[in-house]
């Protein structure tokens, strides 16, 4: 069974190296720029294809990433979906928020892409084939 990982995050650099490293563990991978574009993307998903996985921007363009973790959560279809929020820097603030809007983890993303690179392979390693993920 192929892994569906979805990923709302504006920087097309970020996505690219997610995509790289999504792509090599035969997983499928949808990048959407915008929270508006990723909300909609999920509203479009039928039960057999909801992500499962979220790898969630902090600070999109249009709406903070917890507050369309907000959205997700209260969304009984979409509720179960690991959601994996990522941030550069963040407040102790933020992580608190992020965690208590239901995030799974709290990703500080590194400057390097060789950094992020690796550090996606074991985000993605654990949540696609150690942890035993919810039936959708």
């Amino acid at each position: 069974m192929s892994r569906e990982v979805l990923m709302v995050e504006d920087s097309s650099a970020t996505g690219a190296v997610a995509r790289k490293v999504v792509e090599s563990r035969n997983a499928n991978f949808t990048v959407r720029t915008t929270g508006a574009d990723g909300e909609f993307y999920l509203s479009g998903c039928s039960a057999q294809t909801i992500p499962d996985l979220l790898l969630l921007d902090l600070n999109l363009p249009d709406m903070s990433g917890v507050d369309l973790l907000r959205r997700i959560k209260a969304d009984p279809k979409l509720r179960r979906i690991p959601t994996c929020i990522m941030a550069a820097s963040a407040t102790e603030g933020e992580r608190g928020r992020a965690y208590d809007a239901g995030a799974a983890s709290f990703i500080q993303v590194p400057i390097s892409h060789t950094s992020l690179e690796a550090l996606l392979g074991v985000v993605l390693d654990y949540w696609l084939n150690v942890v035993q993920l919810p039936p959708k």
